[in-house]
């Protein structure tokens, strides 16, 4: 699908650093009230920064903090603890969860839930203060790799940890904590966010759920219908997100997005199974709201502060994909080879075969790629900035998420080609596979959406930079004057000349005097120059649109889909360059395999980068994009396929003499 206008200002409001705006006024805390004056407990609601890795590669910076050392887990004897939980969660799934008669059945039953709870499975993102784990995000993501061995626990688990408990942990105040959490690490009560609806999906801000306050201002009356909630029969605590009416600065009665705390025994709520493709153990449903009365102490956050809630509980949900998808993979990978080794065709066995073996890797070096992705991002979440807020990961989560989706495909499309026949018969667990992967794809965010989040999200912070030494060039005093003026002047002679100056220089520390202080082990130094080359061409480009385009860049969708295609594959190669460098440096098992598998990849995405920023460079191949947005622009108008026939020989001016002489030809050459 093709996001529409309205979603692209959306994103821009999502991307905007700093408060919601409406009307030309910016609302601060407190700035607004609800219509009935209550006491409501607020919390702090401070934002991550908003310079976040992804984004400096638009103007040229990478950020040597982010990428050395390689995250991994504090201490070896923590890492150990870590695989033997997930040996022990492996082996239960491996024992208890029959997955074909969970798909058979839609349910879960009762002993495999208590069995979960008593692993200590609903306890993972709570912090022990509270009876849970307190995993940082790089252990839950490794523990969710593993829970992948079944596709709806994976989903029921993930769906009360993060998007369930993430909106309560992050702002919800104490006394919130106190009520559930340690009834939510115990299992005792099922969380779930209930947040997309039919006729505005994930949109945060066309929700059409509503809630008012009651007249002695003691509840909120909630009225609405969330749809595809995860949990949502099982569920026992949902967060819901709803429109109320708040005053702004000068008197005027808007709407504006809040989350909720609902228990199931608030009354007023019942749910509908929905018949899915494929996760049909997870409890997928539609929970409606009808007059349901919630507690003025179960605002979540502040009155009208729903919408960054709403977009912290989307971001924790992108991320999930990627360690899911590389878990399947890495199963995948395993079975095809062994069932490729037991087969002979032509008097060889298939694994020989070396188009086979480009097959298993390809998906090899997909499923590396994406690893390599997935724990860096994680690493990178867990981090906390000197004024105490946390990396802001949100961009680096929608990369994993659309890369995932990509991956997804291609590798099991290699994967069934290798299987063969057995994968078309309807068999488990092939059709389960394929079924499971289409649902939790789209449940974690529409792709092309997420392309334009990520591409105007990198063009705003180059754009940012730009007018911030612009600006700095007016009005500052002599010294900071001449330097903006000389980068800005810099930048124009780039873009003018099409040269490759570094501007800013985004460095590994490999070029002039600096490469002795270089930190990459020696071998992956010509990785680091073709990335360092790649980083430079895509600074330039974005001025170059910037300059050309600029606030016009929205509408240019193409153009930003782009980028943010670009933008995918420099995170990918960076995580990579970082993951081989760590295992050379410390001699890993299968550290040379790994050698081969970073310089394919940076082989294959360096010549796949510079193919699409050939699209968009000076030349402007814009007969391409042109084409591209009338072709489509035409079908979707028409509302069919719009070529003829390949066997068409009729003409709307049957008597032209061209028509007739090419329709003579065309009969005798049949005749």
């Amino acid at each position: 699908m093709t996001a529409s206008i309205p979603t692209c200002r959306l994103l821009a409001r999502c991307l905007r650093n700093g408060q919601p705006r409406f009307k030309g006024i910016c609302v601060r805390k407190h700035d607004y009230q609800p219509l009935t004056s209550i006491a409501v407990r607020t919390i702090s609601t401070s934002r991550p920064r908003n310079e976040s890795f992804a984004r400096q590669h638009a103007t040229g910076k990478i950020d040597m903090s982010w990428v050395f050392p390689y995250p991994t887990v504090g201490s070896e004897e923590g890492l150990n603890e870590l695989n033997d939980y997930c040996k022990e969660v492996k082996q239960y799934i491996l024992d208890n969860v029959n997955s074909k008669i969970l798909d058979h059945t839609g349910i879960i039953s009762d002993e495999i839930m208590q069995g979960l709870k008593d692993l200590g499975l609903f306890a993972l993102k709570v912090p022990k203060t509270f009876g849970g784990k307190g995993l940082s995000n790089l252990e839950y993501y490794r523990l969710l790799e593993t829970l992948s061995l079944d596709s709806s626990i994976v989903e029921v688990i993930h769906a009360h940890q993060v998007p369930g408990l993430q909106g309560l942990m992050q702002f919800g105040n104490g006394d919130q904590h106190d009520k559930y959490l340690r009834q939510l690490a115990s299992g005792k009560l099922i969380a779930t966010v209930a947040l997309e609806e039919k006729a505005s999906g994930s949109d945060i801000a066309a929700i059409s759920c509503k809630a008012h306050l009651s007249e002695d201002g003691k509840h909120w009356i909630l009225n609405g219908e969330k749809e595809w909630v995860v949990n949502g029969g099982r569920a026992n605590l949902f967060t819901v997100f709803a429109k109320t009416e708040v005053v702004d600065l000068n008197d005027q009665v808007v709407e504006k997005t809040t989350a909720f705390l609902v228990e199931k025994s608030f009354g007023g709520i019942s749910t509908d199974a929905t018949n899915t493709t494929g996760l049909k153990a997870a409890n997928i449903c539609t929970v409606k709201f009808e007059d349901t009365q919630v507690p003025v102490q179960n605002v979540l956050g502040e009155v009208g502060f729903g919408f960054e809630i709403a977009v912290s509980v989307i971001n924790s949900k992108r991320l999930s994909m990627g360690p899911m998808m590389a878990g399947q993979l890495h199963r995948a990978i395993n079975d095809v080879t062994e069932i490729t080794s037991q087969r002979k065709r032509f008097g060889m066995r298939v694994s020989d075969c070396e188009l086979a073996q480009e097959k298993i890797f390809n998906m090899t070096l997909d499923t590396y790629l994406l690893e390599s992705m997935v724990y860096m991002t994680a690493g990178q979440m867990d981090k906390i900035d000197k004024d105490g807020n946390p990396e802001d990961c949100s961009i680096e989560a929608a990369i994993v998420k659309v890369f995932s989706s990509k991956i997804g495909w291609s590798s099991f499309a290699e994967y069934f080609q290798l299987v063969g026949l057995d994968s078309c018969d309807g068999g488990f667990p092939y059709q389960r596979l394929l079924q499971d992967f289409q649902v939790s794809s789209i449940l974690k965010g529409s792709d092309e959406v997420l392309k334009l989040y990520i591409g105007l999200g990198c063009l705003q912070h180059a754009a940012k930079v730009m007018e911030d030494r612009i600006r700095a060039a007016k009005a500052g005093g002599f010294r900071e004057k001449w330097t903006a003026m000389w980068d800005v002047s810099r930048i124009q002679i780039r873009i003018l000349q099409n040269k490759a100056t570094v501007i800013p220089h985004p460095s590994f520390g490999l070029k002039g005097e600096s490469q002795t202080k270089t930190w990459l082990d020696k071998r992956l130094n010509n990785m680091g120059r073709m990335i360092e080359s790649l980083t430079d061409s895509y600074a330039k480009r974005v001025f170059e649109v910037l300059r050309e385009h600029g606030k016009g860049l929205k509408n240019e969708q193409v153009i930003v889909g782009r980028l943010a295609e670009v933008a995918i594959n420099l995170y990918g190669l960076i995580c990579v360059l970082a993951r081989c460098n760590k295992s050379q440096i410390l001699a890993l098992r299968n550290a040379d395999h790994e050698m081969l598998l970073a310089f394919a990849i940076t082989k294959r995405l360096y010549k796949e980068t510079h193919m699409i920023l050939d699209l968009i460079g000076p030349l402007k191949i814009h007969g391409h994009a042109d084409a591209q947005k009338k072709a489509g622009r035409e079908v979707a108008t028409e509302r069919r396929y719009l070529p003829s026939h390949p066997l068409e020989v009729a003409h709307r001016h049957e008597e032209h003499p061209k028509y007739l002489e090419q329709k003579n030809k065309i009969l005798e050459l049949t005749n």
